[in-house]
This record gives C-alpha cells, structure tokens and sequence, in this order.
C-alpha cells in the first residue's frame, strides 16, 4: 500500500522534476558510497600504524619511543614551548628563556600552524609524546584519504570504469601506495611537512579546475593553507603543482600560456595572502647562519646507481642523512607498470614523452649535485635529502592508476617488453655492492614483478578476467605495502625509555631547583635528549643566524646553521653569555667552571665568576671582527675591548717577546718546543718540513676510518664500519703545565673525549658540527689522550679539523677585573623588553649579552640608540662616561609589512571574487 502511494507520488510529478529526482537520489547514493570508501581506507591507515607500533613495543604498548629524526629532536621541544607560551598567558613575540632570546612568532610559522597542534593543547606537556604520536598516525592516515579522494575525482585520466568496483579499489590501492610510501616511511616524522603533504592531492584536483576556467578561489585558498602551514614545505608543493600543471592537456601552445599565466597570477594572490607568514619568514632566512655540513670537497657529483635503483624495491633499509637519500618505494607494480605505460598503444605519443620527461627529470635531480642543488631551492639540505622524491611518487602513482584502469587495453608485446626492463633493472640494483640491501629486498621484487607479469600476460591473451587480473595484482600490491611499513619501520623507533627519557623525571627537579633570580641564565641538555630546559640552547630552523655565528666564531658548541648548545666554554665566554648554572652528562666540558654536583646519570657546575648582562669594553671593540680561529677570536676580543688595560701588562712581555701574549695559544704539532715556537712568533699552523708531520712526542692513530691528512690537524675522511664511529687519537706528553683546550670541527656529527695519565678528563656527550672542550689542567711531563669522532657514514666522506690550544689563565685573570668592574644590572624582563642599568666611568661600547638581531630596537636614558653589531653576531651600543638606563625592545622583523601584503592579497581576492560573479551572470544572460 505505502509502496503504490509512493509510485503515486512520483508519476504525479512534472517528468523533468522526476528525473531531477532520480539524479539527486543516485548522486546521494554515491555520495554515500563513496564515504565508506574513505572512511575503510582512513581506518586501515590508523590499524597499519598501530601495528607498527605494537611491532615495536613502542609506547602506548611498551616502553620504547616511536618518535624518531626530528619527532624527537625538534617537535617535541616545540610544542612543549607551545603549550608554556599559551598557559602563561604572555603574548609577547620573544622568549627571553629560549636561545637568549628567541622570536616565538618565528618559531610558530615554522612548527606550530598545523591546525593539528591543539591535540597537543587540549591532551597538555604531561603528554606532549603521546600526543605526537596521534598527530603523526592522524596526519599520516589522512594523507591517504586525500589521495583517494584525488584518484576518485580526476580528470587525467578519467574513464567510465572509474566509479565502478574495480575501479573504486584501484583508487583505493593507489592511495594507500601515496599515504605509505618509501618517502614517507622515511620522512613521515617530519610532521610539519605532512600538512602539505595532505593537501597536495585536493591542490592537484584545484589545478585541473584553473586549467579548464574554475574554481579559482578554491586553489588560491589550498595554496594559501599551504603557506601558512609550512611556508618551508610550500616551495616542493609549487615545484609540484608546476610539474602537474606541465601534465595536463590542453589544445594548443596558446591555451597552455594563457592557462599558465592565470595560474601565476592565482598563485600570486596566494603568497600575498601568506604575506603575515611569508614577509617575517623570508628576513629571517635571509639573515641565517653560515651552514658548514656539506662542502664541495666532500660531495660526490653523482648519486649511487645500484643504490638507487634499489630505492624502488620493497623492503629496502629506510636511510637518512645523507644528501642522496632514496626511499622511493611505492610499489613493485607500479615499477613494472611504469615502463608498460612507455611502451603501450593505448598512451599517445604526447603524453608518453611528457611523462618520461618528468621521471626522468626526478631521477637524474636525485643522483647528480647541480639539479639536486636547484631542486633543493639552491641549498644543500642536511639530515633528509631528496626532499623533492614525493613528487615523482606521485607521479609514478598518476601512471599506475592510468594503466590499471585500462588494463584491459594492454598488449602481450607491451607486458613482454615491460618484463625484459624490469629484469634489466634486477641486474643493475647489485651494481653498488657497498650499499647491498637484505636478500628477500630483492627475491620480494623479483617475485611480485613476476607474478604480476604472468597476470597481466594471461589478460592480455583473454585467459583471465579483467577483474580476476585486478584482484591478483591488488591483492599483491596491498599485501606488499603493508608488510613493507612493518618491516623498514622495524627498529625504527628510539630506544630511549619512553616514560624516563623525555619526561625529564631523572634531572628536571634539580634543574628547576637551580634559583638565578633573573640575575643570569642556566641550561640543562643530556646526551641526545633534545626536550631542551636552557635559557641558552635552541635547535630550529628559523633560529636567530647571527646567534649561530656569534656561538661558531668563539667555539661553543653548535649544529651547522640550526642549532646552539651551550657547551665548550672558556672564563671568557662564561663571562660573556651569563650562564652560571650547567646541568649536562658530559663531563668537564666548560672552562671557567667548577663542580657543584656529580651523580651517575648527570653533573652541575657553576661559574667561576659571571660579568651580568653585559660589561663595558673600550671603542677598540668596534675593530672586532672575528674572522680568525676560535682562539684569534677570543685573544683578539680581549685585546680589542681591554687593549689599554693589557697595554701595561703586556709591557713586560713587549721586551721578552716579538709579540703580545694572546689568551689563547696554539700548540704547535712540530718538532719545536712551545718555548721556542712562541719567542719565535710561530703559534699559528704551519706546516713541518716537506710537508710531513714530524711530531716531537705527538702521535696520530687512525680507527674505524679512512682518512687523508690535508694539512696539520685536517682531514678529509670517511667511515669503514656501520657499528663504530671513525676516530682520531692525538697524543702526546706535555712539555709545560697548560690549561688545555681541544678545538674540533666536522662537517657531520663530532665529538671530543679527552685522557690525562690514562684517566678521563673530560667528555663530550652531546655531537655538534664543532666546538671547544675544556680538556683539562695538564702538568708538564703529564701523558694526553684526545680522542675525536667523527660522523661520516660509510661511503661517505666528510672534513675535520683538529687544534690543540692552551688558555692564558694568569693573562685572563689581570683582565677579569677590568670585564667585571662595570656591568649592566638587570632591572627585569617583562614582555618584549629587557631593562637594566650601568655605570660607566668613561666613554666606550657595552657589551651585550645578548646576541645580535635586527628585531632588537636599544634606547640610551629613554633615546633610541644604534647597535653595533660585534664580531660575527654579538651586539653592543655606545655610552658616554656616567649612569645609564638601558631598555632593548624586540619587534619581530618584517611582522608589519607582511600585515600590510596579506591585507592586499586580501583585497585582491575579494576583486577576483568580484570578477567571478560577474562572468558568471554574464553568461546566465
């Protein structure tokens, strides 16, 4: 009965509504469809992450850290100060307690503008790991919903079997081949490149739109969240969305020009939106610290071949670290299906040599220096290379899906031809035999090519179904993927103790403990545990580069261009940065402190004597320029801000001596005394006769390593084992008593471990690019040890620098009293301003412990006065004889102007929108 009413109702109906009806109702039942479909692949993401997880007995289900690379060395610090800055209810941009002096506003638009971030808010630090790992499962599981919803909703290569069954679950396989690729099995851990990581599909389908005259305003949106997102990520995303656009059809040369520049122009409207993030980010970098990781001398001009072409198979060891990281794996099928799109029928001309070009492109970009330096924005990236592979995943996955949507339309001689390449490149996989991969890496290729070869040889001979075929082949596939994420992930997560190790629960109650009343700085860092409690220490990307470069020039502690720790310090740099309190596992490390704690798992020194938040210096400083040595640097300082007070002490040895004495000394490795080296004024390198190194009672030995000496104390060297680092041992007898200092620099990982009479001195625990370490008191007669690691992996070759230096302490202690005689006293810290007070009694420059930035705005007694930038990143101004009260005011730089741009790119949308309707009711009449 209620069935006839309603057949009633339809036939009553006008037929054109009726047919509306029909529509509507079908387009409903597809719309429904098609949420189960991306709600099954966003579930079997989460379950493929967590078995990893289980796998690995990584918390919640065991004790082990899931998060790796810079999960745990960046991130975890990063919303940890996120979650501090938004409790305390401070707005202002900088953070007086991060880095001496860090811009949160420039930390937040590198780190912190996911929208996934408030998971980290709302769950609080106690669970700032935890919360990590949601964010990375949540963000990796929807990188394979937009990618089905990409394959579902193309145009590329749209056919009628696209919204079929068969065609549903190709799509489906292609994404689930985007979320868990080799790049992002590799890389998935930078969690600040997955957001646009998740959009670049819905950013393809918006370029498709632009191409035939829509949806404008949809793309300049999506590329806007992209900038915003990750202004850093962006650059890949637009070289990407280059490429696509490069793919897409078009009638002739013209439509592509006038197309491509709308799509310019769209793009620009974009940026100038971004312009809030895009104006501060763009001064910062432009000011960053010099980088010294990779050098010409130590970067191979190609790739390795085998090791490339590997990349490709499954179950190939995830690498990082290195320039020429591959980790392409997206799928044994889409290898073999790779190179029957070339040789198939059905593919046009046209667009087979697009393709090829664009692969092509890619793999020669991956494997030799100049294309990879552009591809890299014209740097040379450190600790993840190949940042730009994703793209060529995603293109590879386009070819794929094309031919398995047509895969019916393949010829026998396309599967054959296919097969003999696919063979070719079995062979040429074994061509590194340095970089050989697990046996079953290649047996699970070569079977799967296989396989899939007789299936796709059956179909074409009508032997099998097309739906047959497809399940075999995407069975396989599906099965490959998922045990490829089990298998490379595999050891993947951190052995530290999940609960102990970043939790901080062994040390962070005594360092909270260490009181400095504001009048000083303290930091704490242990071993490879970045979660960083210093008012010193920083590691970020957009980190301050004249701090960087004021930390390399006086030989603390630091990581290429990204990071400072405060570690290596001499009386002269304690004095100058103010720290009083170091709480850290290596041993030793710092001059010019002593002791307060030792305990199993960490110590505590404190300074010897600390000079506030800066010190009067004479008008020589202004000549500093600190472009010598770490020990000309520091000799040099005290000479150019204390040169009329050392004149007098100095006076003594102006009639013994050729030169001045310096604070500090190189030993020489020669066969000269240090007394004869120094009347002779040879304390500086020099090279022994016939360029060998003749070594009075100095010896080298070579372990783990193989290393070529270019010059006293310089090596360019690689590693020959994969469990210990390669290492040089100095040693030698000392000749006279001596406060040593070892100077080691490396363009990877280093460290410094110092012996005197067999007994360990000092230690190094925590690898940085280069630093000092305080090796000791040594007593004449005395036996020296210095051992040096070095970080090169095997194959891989990288400089080091090796100097041996000795403190002037009695010269040093005449200066101190000149350094702390007239200090600037901290009045407080409140929002961006510092204020304090001196007394200078006469005319000069104060010191600044503080280094140096253009967002820093000093006034003199309530007038703007002008900094003076000191050295290579230390900051001064200049004071007349007399009391003064000083304020040093932070803005970040360029915040304004790009308020300014995003207001136009604002205006500029509302006139495209404009534009739009008008068209449109233009074309309705």
């Amino acid at each position: 009965m209620e069935k006839n009413r309603m057949d009633s109702n339809l036939t009553n109906v006008p037929e054109e509504n009726h047919e509306e009806r029909i529509k509507h109702n079908e387009k409903g039942c597809s719309r429904t469809k098609n949420k189960h479909w991306y709600v099954g692949i966003f579930i079997a993401s989460v379950l493929l992450y967590t078995i990893v997880i289980a796998v690995e007995g990584a918390y919640p289900f065991g004790k082990r850290c899931f998060l790796t690379d810079d999960a745990y060395v960046q991130y975890n610090t990063m919303l940890r100060t996120l979650i501090e800055y938004v409790h305390s209810g401070d707005k202002s941009a900088i953070l007086w307690n991060r880095g001496m002096g860090t811009d949160m506003y420039l930390t937040a638009l590198y780190y912190l503008m996911s929208p996934f971030n408030i998971i980290a808010l709302l769950m609080g630090e106690k669970h700032v790991e935890l919360a990590l790992i949601f964010i990375i499962v949540l963000k990796g599981s929807l990188v394979t919903v937009t990618g089905l919803y990409y394959f579902r909703n193309t145009i590329v290569f749209a056919n009628e079997d696209r919204n079929s069954k068969a065609g549903g679950w190709v799509s489906f396989c292609c994404a689930l081949a985007w979320g868990f690729c080799g790049y992002l099995v590799a890389y998935g851990q930078n969690i600040i490149w997955l957001d646009a990581i998740i959009l670049m599909p819905l950013i393809a389908l918006a370029v498709e739109k632009v191409n035939m005259g829509e949806s404008y305003i949809r793309y300049i949106l999506l590329l806007t969240l992209v900038f915003i997102f990750n202004f850093y990520y962006a650059f890949y995303v637009c070289m990407f969305i280059v490429v696509y656009y490069i793919l897409l059809d078009r009638r002739t040369f013209g439509e592509l020009l006038r197309n491509g520049l709308k799509l310019a122009g769209l793009s620009v409207a974009a940026v100038m939106l971004a312009g809030i993030v895009l104006v501060p980010a763009a001064l910062s970098i432009m000011k960053a610290g010099d980088t010294t990781l990779n050098s010409s001398d130590t970067l191979d001009m190609w790739g390795d071949f085998g090791h490339y072409i590997v990349s490709f198979f499954p179950f190939k060891e995830v690498t990082n670290g290195y320039m020429y990281n591959n980790n392409n794996y997206c799928g044994t099928i889409v290898v073999l299906l790779l190179f029957v799109f070339v040789l198939s029928s059905s593919v046009s001309l046209k667009d087979k040599l697009k393709y090829a070009a664009v692969v092509l492109m890619f793999m020669l970009a991956a494997n030799f220096l100049p294309l990879n330096y552009v591809f890299h924005g014209f740097v040379v990236p450190h600790g993840t290379g190949n940042r730009f592979a994703i793209i060529l995943t995603f293109v590879m996955l386009m070819i794929a899906y094309r031919i398995l949507t047509d895969i019916e339309s393949v010829k026998t001689y396309a599967v054959a031809g296919a097969g003999i390449a696919g063979g070719v490149v079995f062979a040429l996989s074994f061509t590194d035999e340095n970089m050989l991969q697990v046996f079953y890496c290649y047996v699970g290729f070569l079977l799967v090519m296989a396989v899939s070869l007789i299936v796709m040889v059956l179909l074409s001979r009508k032997s099998i179904k097309k739906t047959t075929a497809l399940v075999i082949i995407m069975v396989l596939w599906v099965a490959e993927i998922c045990c490829n994420m089990v298998v490379t992930m595999k050891d993947k997560a951190n052995e530290g103790d999940m609960i102990d190790n970043i939790h901080l629960s062994e040390w962070n109650a005594q360092y909270q403990m260490l009181n400095t009343d504001g009048k000083s700085r303290k930091t704490a860092l242990l071993n490879d545990n970045y979660v960083q409690n210093s008012d010193v220490n920083w590691y970020s990307s957009m980190i301050n580069g004249y701090y960087v470069n004021a930390f390399e020039t006086m030989g603390m502690a630091h990581f290429d261009n990204v990071e400072c720790v405060y570690d290596g310090a001499t009386p002269l740099t304690a004095m100058m940065y103010n720290v009083r309190y170091v709480l850290t596992n290596s041993k030793n490390t710092n001059g010019g402190y002593h002791s307060i704690y030792s305990g199993e798992i960490y110590s505590v020194y404190e300074a010897d004597e600390l000079a506030d938040w800066g010190f009067m210096t004479g008008e020589g400083i202004k000549k500093w320029n600190a472009d010598g040595n770490v020990a000309e640097n520091q000799s040099k300082f005290l000479e150019c801000g204390f040169g009329d007070e050392l004149a007098d002490l100095n006076s003594e040895n102006l009639q013994n001596s050729l030169q001045l004495s310096q604070l500090m000394e190189l030993i020489p490795w020669g066969d000269i005394s240090y007394d004869v080296a120094h009347g002779l004024g040879m304390l500086q390198r020099y090279m022994a006769p016939e360029g060998r190194f003749i070594n009075r009672g100095l010896t080298q030995i070579f372990n783990f390593g193989d290393f070529k000496e270019t010059g006293i104390g310089e090596y360019i060297y690689s590693g020959n084992s994969t469990q210990y680092h390669a290492c040089v041992q100095l040693r030698f007898t000392a000749d006279r008593d001596m406060d040593l200092y070892v100077y080691s620099a490396d363009n990877r990982d280093q460290a410094v471990t110092t012996y005197i009479d067999g007994e360990e001195s000092s230690s190094v625990m925590y690898t940085s690019s280069g630093q000092l370490a305080y090796g000791g008191h040594v007593k004449k007669g005395q036996k020296v040890k210095v051992s040096v690691i070095g970080g090169a992996s095997v194959g891989e070759s990288a400089i080091k620098e090796i100097q041996l230096y000795s403190f002037n302490t009695e010269l040093f202690e005449k200066a101190k009293s000149s350094i702390t005689d007239e200090t600037l006293i901290s009045d407080g810290f409140s929002g961006n301003t510092f204020k304090g007070h001196v007394t200078a009694k006469k005319d000069g420059v104060l010191y600044l412990a503080f280094p140096y930035s253009d967002g820093y705005t000093i006034y003199v007694d309530g007038r703007k006065a002008e900094k003076i930038l000191l050295g290579k990143g230390n900051m001064g101004v200049e004071l007349s004889g007399g009391e003064h009260e000083i304020k040093l005011e932070y803005h970040t730089p360029g915040f304004a102007f790009g308020i300014i741009v995003s207001c136009a790119g604002l205006v500029f949308l509302v006139l495209i929108c404009m534009h739009g309707r008008t068209k449109r009711k233009a074309a309705v009449k």
